[in-house]
């Protein structure tokens, strides 16, 4: 059975619902720490699948955002735009991290709304020094269809429709073939997110830090181009799906060239890659971060 937050030590660092795991054996080399930072409407539960293999020779350090999951009851919500998430990184890496590790750089690793977050976090340069930075489901620009999914997960939250929201975010993150294989399940992860997320902080997460305006300081472009000419994180890595409609796979690769990053496509993912590509995804991530 998969590990629960429970399980692993749930902890509230800075408001915000959090684990610290690892290393779980001496590290053949010392590792810097690893900040996980999910996507929209997942919780800690959604990725204590991947914390084992990643904390296997570093400490993992995995938590909410304000508006994810039941950071929401403890966090402010008003205010949830990528400079406030910029800056709740940076309060929490310096709270969550042992103390040994306060003066050495960091690894971040986000997916989608998580990985706008770590971005965010880079071109701020005024944070926790990253060494490596590892982006899944982020792209220079969104798609036509992903900016009329986007519209429908607005409408939705508006409506304070939590469950319509939650159909409609799965269909547009996962590809038909692992919809097909796992159709019976769909239900009961509809349910899960509905239990675990607020419509306030979804509708908060969703209107605040999404934009289309390329001249926008929090667009991926801008921050990507701004974290290079700062020359401020070593290096970085862009993972896309094939299938993804959310973040499409040719502007993804686009967002690593303006940042001066590595591109990796996975075959037959969405936007959900690592749910759908989980051992693939973690390879390629510890594999990345784990290069001398």
């Amino acid at each position: 059975m998969r590990a629960t937050a429970l399980d692993l030590g749930l902890r509230s660092i800075r408001g915000h619902r959090a684990v610290k795991v690892g290393p779980l054996r001496p590290p053949t080399i010392p590792r810097p720490p690893l900040v996980l930072i999910g996507g929209t409407a997942q919780w800690i539960d959604s990725w204590t699948g991947h914390l084992k293999a990643l904390a296997r020779e570093r400490q993992v350090l995995l938590y909410e955002t304000r508006g994810q999951g039941g950071a929401t009851s403890s966090l402010d919500v008003t205010c949830c735009d990528l400079r406030t998430h910029a800056e709740d990184f940076a309060a929490v890496v310096e709270a969550g991290l042992d103390e040994h590790l306060l003066s050495a750089p960091v690894d971040v690793c986000g997916f989608s709304f998580g990985g706008r977050v770590a971005l965010a976090a880079a071109a701020a340069g005024d944070g926790p020094r990253i060494r490596r930075l590892c982006l899944t489901g982020v792209s220079a620009d969104r798609g036509h269809r992903g900016r009329l999914a986007l519209q429908s997960w607005k409408a939705s939250l508006s409506a304070e429709d939590l469950t319509g929201f939650a159909w409609r975010l799965i269909l547009d993150t996962h590809s038909s073939a692992y919809l097909a294989e796992h159709e019976a399940q769909v239900p009961g992860w509809v349910r899960a997110i509905v239990e675990a997320n607020s419509p306030a902080g979804l509708r908060a997460l969703v209107e605040q830090t999404h934009t289309e305006e390329p001249d926008d300081s929090y667009h991926p472009s801008v921050m990507a181009a701004r974290t290079r000419a700062a020359g401020v994180v070593e290096a970085g890595l862009v993972i896309a799906g094939t299938d993804d409609i959310m973040a499409p796979p040719d502007a993804s690769r686009t967002l690593a060239e303006e940042g001066g990053w590595q591109f990796l496509e996975v075959a037959g993912a969405a936007h959900a890659v690592p749910i759908e590509q989980a051992v693939a995804w973690r390879r390629a991530v510890v594999g990345f971060l784990d290069v001398p």
